[in-house]
């Protein structure tokens, strides 16, 4: 572009705004070829540089306002810093009081113009008198509240129930574990503890409370009378079977009730009654038949009623193992009716007229009442023909499985008579 007034060649690139040569001003469009062009070149070099745009005067001016606001922005940051670190060293002139001794924080706090309000807390975190917690208020007065460790001394806790323990040893910040031991206190009682009461607690000491724990009965219904007398021992617990008669819907050898009921607290010892489903009663009822009849129905009476009796006993009677003639005396003449009784008397020949046994509902026992008839033909001349009929009443003993474990005939097995002068 070329000045409108001296012809200057001006270039293609920012337009002044005045001509080198002959000063024109180049900012009036009138003047300048091109005028819409230039006026926009003008615009952006303005907009951009600020060139052309005034006087060296006007440029010198505007240094000297940036140069004062840039001198405000700093000095109002060096300010907010100097406020900023006034305050924090304002703030530093309060201790941290935390794990002093109490004597050394209260001095210290007091010297600055506060109060003092203290308070004693059980902590396993600290030793006595050490402060472990500080509410102290800004501006150097007010009243700074501590809380200072206390000693920590062991609580009686003997007697108490479990529950009760736990809370005094929560309340006095000791650490505590629980060891359950049997005897025969009530159950979840405190017996003692590893520290006794009245010591002071130090550091993280931790004590441990002994607790009764009586045995609980274990749930043995549904099983086997094998099983559950297993279950009982191994918990210390002791035990009757009590035989219940079989029903239907009933196995066999289960055990259907018992006595006290699964889950109670038990003392160690103590017995649990239990109903096993049996058949006892069935088989005690032909025991019982079978024992009338080895001793009331005898041709050959002697020791052929101990070797019948024999094969009905139960191990557990004391006559298992002897032999025929001791089981016919220690069984059948164990009441000493037979004494002072002439021997051929004692073997005559004897037969059941009729017999009543009654066995007892759980089979354990049975009474029966049997008329014996008695041939007396044996003893010789004069009794040809002889017979006499008398009443026994027997009672009889069996195991659990109906097997005889005791006979009892107050008569013994020798006839009802007298003798005539």
């Amino acid at each position: 572009m070329k000045c409108p007034q001296c012809g200057k060649d001006l270039g293609s690139d920012l337009l002044p705004a005045r001509c080198p040569d002959c000063g024109a001003n180049l900012r009036d469009p009138a003047l300048v070829s091109g005028s819409r062009d230039a006026g926009a070149s003008r615009r952006s070099v303005e907009g951009l540089t600020g060139i052309g745009k005034g006087s060296t005067k006007d440029r010198g001016r505007h240094r000297v306002q940036l140069a004062l606001a840039v001198l405000i922005v700093a000095v109002f940051c060096v300010g907010v810093v100097w406020m900023v670190r006034w305050a924090q060293g304002t703030l530093s002139r309060v201790p941290d009081v935390v794990g002093w001794r109490y004597e050394r924080a209260e001095k210290e706090l007091k010297a600055l113009g506060y109060d003092v309000d203290r308070e004693d807390v059980a902590t396993k975190d600290a030793s006595a008198g050490i402060v472990v917690s500080a509410d102290v208020p800004e501006g150097g007065s007010g009243t700074a509240r501590l809380q200072v460790a206390t000693a920590r001394t062991m609580p009686d806790v003997a007697g108490m129930g479990l529950e009760e323990a736990e809370a005094a040893l929560d309340g006095a910040a000791i650490p505590y574990a629980v060891e359950e031991r049997t005897g025969d206190g009530e159950d979840g009682r405190v017996q003692g503890a590893s520290l006794e009461a009245g010591r002071e607690v130090v550091g993280d000491t931790t004590v441990t409370l002994y607790v009764t724990r009586l045995p609980r009965v274990p749930d043995v219904m549904g099983k086997t009378r094998q099983e559950a007398v297993a279950a009982l021992s191994e918990a210390g617990l002791g035990y009757e079977v009590e035989s219940v008669p079989h029903e239907d819907g009933k196995a066999v050898g289960t055990v259907v009730s018992v006595d006290p009921a699964a889950g109670t607290a038990v003392k160690p010892g103590d017995k649990v009654r239990i109903g096993v489903v049996s058949q006892r009663k069935s088989l005690s009822q032909a025991t019982a038949e079978q024992a009338v009849a080895a001793v009331y129905d005898a041709v050959s009476p002697g020791d052929s009623i101990g070797s019948a009796l024999s094969a009905l006993l139960s191990p557990e009677s004391p006559f298992a193992g002897k032999g025929a003639h001791e089981v016919w005396y220690g069984m059948v003449k164990a009441a000493g009716g037979h004494e002072g009784v002439d021997a051929r008397i004692q073997s005559l020949p004897r037969s059941v007229s009729s017999a009543s046994i009654d066995v007892s509902d759980d089979g354990s026992s049975a009474e029966a009442r049997v008329s014996v008839h008695w041939d007396w033909t044996s003893l010789g001349d004069g009794y040809q023909g002889v017979t006499s009929d008398d009443l026994h009443t027997i009672t009889m003993t069996f195991d659990d499985e109906g097997r005889l474990l005791t006979f009892y005939d107050p008569q013994t097995d020798v006839p009802a008579y007298r003798v005539e002068s």
